[in-house]
């Protein structure tokens, strides 16, 4: 959703967080999607046409991250004066903001300026064919920042950003708080249980359940 569209719509009281991706994985893993994904628009000429990565990435959106900060949508050219007014409302008008490259520390962000409980997370949605971004060649990743070039430049100021607001959070966090001390320490998910573990909390889970259920 373009930033803006909750001005327009009269609901200009509302918290706007957002994450942001690196512009080049976020290429490699949509043209992935295109592959594995029938119904997408551009399934059918990917594989009609053959189009490996190189030549298959030009024909995804440019610059969508910039485009929906500046608040464009992906139709027509995206400017340098809007990658301007995307690094303003990413450094004054978003509430705060994450990456997703950093997804544990930016959750503990979210988790101290908004008040939440410390997050437990699953991995959902990951695609089964995408690669990291240190797998391609050079020459791939060259294509990608040139389509991409203007949310190239939006990330690295959004890294530089981060880290000054991760700087600022911490001066702020008194001693023996319990959060990550200096964001050193990666949250736990339950991703990380193994199967024999998992079933065990299930297990233990519907114990207590049928305990419950049985005392009343």
């Amino acid at each position: 959703m373009p930033y803006g569209v909750h001005i327009v719509d009269g609901s200009a009281d509302v918290v706007l967080p957002t994450m942001l991706r690196d512009p080049v994985q976020w290429l490699f893993s949509s043209y992935y999607k295109v592959l594995r994904k029938q119904t997408h628009q551009l399934h059918e000429k990917f594989i009609t046409e053959k189009l490996d990565l190189n030549d298959g990435i030009v024909h995804l959106r440019s610059n969508l991250q910039t485009r929906l900060l500046a608040g464009i949508d992906d139709s027509g050219e995206c400017t340098p004066e809007h990658l301007e007014i995307a690094k303003q409302t990413l450094r004054d008008r978003i509430d705060t903001f994450g990456l997703l490259e950093r997804y544990d520390e930016s959750l503990i962000m979210f988790r101290r300026f908004y008040g939440w409980k410390t997050p437990l997370y699953v991995r959902k949605n990951v695609g089964t064919n995408v690669r990291a971004k240190a797998q391609h060649t050079t020459e791939s990743i060259k294509i990608a920042e040139q389509h991409n070039n203007l949310d190239v430049q939006l990330y690295a100021f959004a890294v530089s950003l981060f880290e000054e607001r991760v700087r600022e959070q911490e001066r702020g966090v008194p001693a023996g708080s319990g959060d990550l001390p200096a964001f050193e320490r990666p949250l736990r998910t339950l991703g990380e249980f193994n199967g024999s573990a998992l079933r065990l909390c299930i297990t233990a889970s519907f114990w207590a359940q049928d305990a419950a259920a049985r005392v009343w």
